[in-house]
């Protein structure tokens, strides 16, 4: 795997519902993620409206504090 060379800089929470409300998500929708981060979006678009997602990230420490959100 090749040297991750971009921060990570998670969304903010209180920014995420909006995200998923100008998106019009549903529990219909498949939402992927290109570099999740630690897949707060994901998480919280589940949560909120039954949406299924796809997560990709490179960091092995990202996806651990992902899975652990999930």
């Amino acid at each position: 795997m090749g040297k991750i060379v971009v921060p990570y800089e998670g969304t903010p929470e209180v920014v995420i519902p909006h995200m998923i409300k100008m998106a019009k998500i549903t529990a219909s929708d498949v939402v992927m993620d290109l570099g999740c981060g630690d897949g707060r979006i994901l998480t919280r678009a589940a949560k909120d409206v039954g949406a299924r997602g796809i997560c990709v990230e490179l960091d092995p420490k990202l996806v651990a504090r992902a899975h652990a959100r999930g």
